[in-house]
């Protein structure tokens, strides 16, 4: 009995020492290596949402990540799955309680802080660990095809130039801040010590999808000759970069040629003041929220050229900044936006045409008709069947702490500049237990449908909870 408890104490010192020699263990994903192997797919036909009136909901288990659009008529977004952690599912409204792919996100469970699609179906993840109320210490960003099979990972932010204790997280406004484009995967970041500090140095990480070669880019003040403030968010196609910041925006050239990815400011491109506020890419042009003014600045990618400023679409005068809008979902020279965050036009709703960064008012929502002011409305969408047209709105209406959180659908309002009235009111759906800033509208075999999500509570995180709700637009 001895010599066996012996033998057993000799076996476990040398799966010490073996560990203690190697030091750290690589995380899987680090080296690119799936747990799961590099050419598995995501499983099909797993649970997703639950039936309910008038469409499906999921409650509590899920991310704070945003819904992902993956195409026409499919969503993406993360939930928890018991102890396994969290898992990316893929969805088809057509059916949304059940997935089309699904897989443990990044390989390893951890939280989302933010995704995005890119070209080919392809999607770029940041697999995390929450913090607190949307606040994340990132660890990987992972990249997937359609099919939901790792194609490249990388540490998210500059893992080897952060001191210790400080953490890689996402910025505010967590869509913008992370794209793929053919060549690169992107991600926006602070470096933030244990005791934040204000501003937190800001920085776009860029990775090459083909040789892993990666760049971290500063953008704060004027590091970098950049010039833009603090990042507040940027989009990036083929070789370009529009970077906005809390002063101005610039358009950046990716340079790969060093020993590390650099950028070069493009001063055949003139820089735009003031800063920006929020942007928005549909991969021909980009729309950017211009931070206080009530205008939008319109860009038009040119492929191997430079991108170029179309124009800027004025909102209404006077203060306050472009929240709610968004490209039209079947025609790309098409978008919309809702008014401002405050002032006489914040029920306002414009279409704009791209080409010519033209906006034409379309009509007014009314505080009476929408049961409080539209000045937390965070999206919009528009969606058409036959000869019905359908204006989507998420976010909250009124003002704390009597504001209703949801979403208001407007069906065939009048296009004359007017106002519309109770009739126009298709839906109200004003239960969320906080404001829905994220929304988006698709379409299957002609029925639409809205996907709608809450994010917890500034001031009662602990006391709030994340719902997703998939509600039918027309139809049964």
């Amino acid at each position: 009995m001895k010599k066996k408890m012996l033998l057993v104490l000799a076996a476990a010192l040398c799966v010490a020492v073996s560990v203690f020699a190697g030091g750290k263990q690589e995380d899987p994903l680090a080296s690119g290596q799936s747990p799961d192997g590099d050419k598995a797919s995501g499983v099909t036909g797993g649970s997703a949402l639950r039936p309910r009136a008038g469409g499906w909901e999921d409650i509590d288990g899920l991310s704070s990540a945003s819904i992902l659009r993956v195409g026409r008529g499919k969503f993406g977004y993360v939930d928890r799955n018991g102890m396994d952690g969290y898992r990316v599912k893929i969805v088809d409204v057509g059916d949304p309680t059940k997935t089309v792919r699904e897989k443990l996100a990044g390989g390893t469970g951890r939280n989302v802080a933010m995704w995005a699609a890119g070209e080919g179906g392809r999607i770029v993840l940041v697999e995390a660990d929450e913090l607190g109320r949307q606040d994340y210490t990132g660890h990987n960003i992972v990249v997937y095809d359609q099919d939901l099979r790792l194609l490249r990972s990388f540490p998210y932010g500059n893992q080897t130039g952060l001191a210790e204790g400080h953490r890689a997280r996402p910025l505010n406004h967590r869509e913008p801040i992370l794209a793929l484009t053919d060549k690169y995967a992107l991600a926006g970041w602070q470096d933030k010590p244990p005791v934040d500090t204000d501003p937190a140095p800001n920085f776009i990480s860029i990775y090459s999808l083909e040789d892993g070669k990666a760049g971290h880019i500063p953008v704060s003040g004027d590091t970098a000759n950049l010039n833009i403030g603090n990042l507040t968010g940027f989009a990036a196609r083929g070789g370009y970069i529009i970077a906005g910041g809390s002063t101005g925006t610039k358009v950046l050239r990716i340079d790969p040629s060093g020993p590390n990815i650099g950028v070069a400011v493009l001063g055949t491109v003139a820089a735009q003041t003031p800063g920006s506020h929020w942007i928005q890419d549909n991969r021909k042009y980009v729309l950017e929220s211009v931070e206080g003014n009530g205008t939008v600045r319109v860009w038009k990618w040119n492929g191997d050229s430079a991108p170029s400023l179309v124009g800027v679409v004025e909102a209404g005068a006077g203060s306050g900044s472009v929240q709610a809008l968004s490209f039209d979902n079947e025609d790309q020279d098409r978008a919309y936006l809702l008014g401002k965050v405050a002032g006489a036009n914040a029920g306002s709703v414009y279409r704009i045409d791209l080409a010519a960064a033209r906006a034409v008012k379309l009509f007014t929502i009314p505080d009476s008709v929408a049961g409080g002011v539209l000045t937390g409305m965070w999206t919009i969408q528009v969606e058409s069947s036959g000869s019905d047209t359908w204006y989507i709105v998420g976010g909250a209406i009124g003002k704390a702490p009597d504001d209703k959180n949801g979403v208001l659908v407007i069906k065939n309002p009048p296009t004359d500049g007017g106002s519309v009235d109770a009739a126009c009111l298709s839906s109200s759906l004003l239960d969320f237990p906080t404001p829905a800033r994220s929304m988006k509208a698709f379409k299957s075999s002609g029925t639409i449908v809205y996907v709608a999500k809450n994010h917890i509570s500034r001031n009662y995180p602990a006391l709030s909870r994340y719902m997703l709700r998939v509600m039918r637009v027309n139809g049964d």
